[in-house]
């Protein structure tokens, strides 16, 4: 009997026990895979000789939400293969939402211009409570124009736009924008703190910041201690030159043919304009990361007889038009809006088309003297 039973426990011991069984449970998704990488990290030493290094945090889990993040940098020198400081950081996200991604910033303790490269690694995370994707943001505006002395190396940002809060009041609110290059590298980062926020409430974001003129783009993102928005990528228009006062456009304005036109955009923003004298049309290029509504009045100088919109090559059946005021509702992703009437003018604007019609008269009257002049007389 003593040698069954010995037996039946050895098979026991010999057998696989199922997984299902002996599988611990902890708050750690054994699948979460938190990454950064130092070489996409950009480095360089700001005005009083520290040296910064901002690189990307990612949580390549498409469930789990982190939060914690603490990252450590290591400062070398060119021949020392010990580094000459070592300092933690932590992401400007306080907690990253799956599949998702946060900035970091670590300026080292001390300047030294000896320091010439910055290895980065993740310390601890570690995993956080569900988070709502409550907060949505909607772009205004967005302009960049050069600095008045060529030599300078920044650009002066405008942003304009809303942020909307959810079903739930809220505080540590705050709006981040990072701006990349074309490396797609972060490259700079500045934050707006709105704090709190009630129930379906509608603030205002504007920021006027110098940013390098490597920027090519930014990214924007909001969190809160309930809630967050999903990160917008949205790219840098052309800069604009404020020096020419004719074309000197404000905030909520576009260039269409020589005439600063205000407009009104939700769920995106107005990348440029121009005019299409072939069809009688003023063509309005914009990005749409929501949906949204455009509301424009071209001058009347401009364009006359407005009796349609086209949106992304498609009649809309939704545009209102009155008089020359048109509201148009467009889609996300949406990049064009076509606006036809019956009159437009050239690109160039009134006061040069009428330069070039006295510069053709002078050319025919000259032109006409110089063959009287050549008739032989008898």
């Amino acid at each position: 009997m003593k040698k069954f039973i010995l037996g039946i426990i050895f098979i026991l011991i010999l057998f696989p026990t199922s997984q299902s069984f002996s599988q611990e449970y902890t708050d750690t998704n054994p699948t979460l895979t938190v990454s950064t990488n130092s070489n996409t990290n950009y480095v360089y030493q700001d005005s009083e000789g520290h040296t910064v290094v901002i690189g990307v945090v990612e949580n390549n889990d498409p469930l789990s939400f982190v939060t914690n993040v603490q990252v450590k940098a290591y400062f070398y020198d060119e021949f020392n293969p010990n580094p000459l400081e070592v300092k933690e950081g932590s992401t400007i996200l306080d907690v990253i939402p799956p599949s998702s991604s946060s900035p970091f910033l670590i300026r080292s303790e001390n300047p030294n211009s000896d320091i010439v490269d910055v290895h980065t690694k993740i310390l601890t995370f570690e995993t956080a409570p569900f988070m709502q994707n409550s907060l949505k943001i909607s772009i205004n505006d967005v302009a960049i124009e050069p600095m008045n002395d060529m030599n300078d190396s920044t650009y002066t940002f405008s942003f304009s736009g809303v942020l909307r809060n959810g079903n739930f009041q809220i505080s540590e609110t705050l709006v981040h924008f990072a701006f990349y290059d074309v490396f797609d590298r972060i490259v700079q980062n500045y934050t707006i703190n709105i704090d709190e926020m009630d129930i379906d409430e509608l603030t205002p974001i504007k920021l006027n910041e110098e940013i390098i003129s490597s920027s090519v783009g930014f990214l924007l993102f909001s969190e809160s201690d309930e809630f967050y928005s999903d990160t917008i990528k949205v790219e840098l228009p052309e800069p604009e030159s404020r020096t020419n006062l004719a074309t000197t456009c404000g905030s909520s304005e576009v260039n269409i043919g020589g005439n600063c036109t205000s407009y009104d955009i939700s769920g995106g923003h107005i990348t440029s304009a121009t005019v299409n004298t072939d069809d009688n049309s003023v063509i309005i290029n914009i990005q749409a990361m929501d949906d949204g509504v455009l509301t424009i009045s071209p001058s009347e100088s401009t364009q006359k007889g407005i009796f349609m919109v086209l949106v992304d090559g498609e009649e809309s059946n939704d545009a209102e038009i009155n008089g020359n005021t048109v509201i148009v509702p467009f889609g996300a992703e949406t990049e064009q809006i076509e606006i036809i009437g019956t009159f437009v003018i050239p690109e160039f604007g009134t006061i040069a088309a009428m330069i070039l019609a006295v510069a053709i008269i002078s050319i025919v009257a000259i032109s006409a003297k110089s063959r009287l002049s050549i008739v032989p007389r008898y």
